[in-house]
């Protein structure tokens, strides 16, 4: 479904967001990620079990990309439209 070219780009601009930064949290990104629900729910458990509860979303949002405007920020009100 994505092109190597793709996940690179994403996994780099990742990195260089955290470069800036004085503390860089433990990262993991999500591989083959399937539609299936018991991917989401496995997914989800993991979640629930390494984050404070205050942290674990509330709902989960497959996206191919988030919807940006011509400036590149993050468009908050279409991801918030979104169904899981």
């Amino acid at each position: 479904q994505y092109s190597a070219t793709t996940t690179a780009s994403i996994f780099d601009a990742v990195a260089a967001h955290f470069a800036k930064r004085r503390w860089v949290p433990e990262l993991r990104f999500v591989g083959q990620y399937f539609d299936s629900p018991a991917m989401i729910e496995a997914l989800a458990e993991q979640v629930r079990a390494d984050l404070a509860s205050f942290k674990v979303p509330r709902r989960w949002v497959r996206l191919n990309a988030l919807p940006r405007t011509a400036l590149g920020k993050v468009q908050k009100h279409l991801l918030a439209a979104q169904t899981t």
